[in-house]
This record gives C-alpha cells, structure tokens and sequence, in this order.
C-alpha cells in the first residue's frame, strides 16, 4: 500500500490541489503496477510562519520582499 505525503505552503486552490492527487495516484499505480485503491495520498498544507529554509521562515522572507 503506497502513501505518499506532500507537505506544501498552504495557499493553493483546492482544484490544484485534487489536480495533483490525482496525477500523483494516476502515476504510482502505472510505475508500481499496483492496485489503485491501495494508493493513498495525503496533503499537508504549511502556514508560511512555521516553513523555514535557511533559519528564515517564508513569512520572514515575504516580509523582506524576497
């Protein structure tokens, strides 16, 4: 049973969101071969105060305008 987790900043519709589940199940079961109902697929949505990269969070970033 695949799971796949994607963590992304939160923000996005929720048409590109159920877009990318899609083409993410669509791909697992055609490389792995293996029953579609047993791919599980999961988005978590991050604010951007608690996405760091760098000691900086996405928040801090935007702020600065970078």
């Amino acid at each position: 049973m695949p799971i796949i987790e994607v963590s992304l900043l939160d923000g996005r519709d929720p048409d590109t969101i159920r877009r990318l589940q899609a083409a993410l199940h669509d791909a697992t079961v055609q490389v792995l071969g293996v029953p579609a109902d047993t791919v599980k697929v999961i988005v978590r949505p991050v604010p951007p105060h608690l996405w760091c990269s760098g000691g900086e969070t996405v928040t801090e970033r935007r702020q600065r305008g970078t």
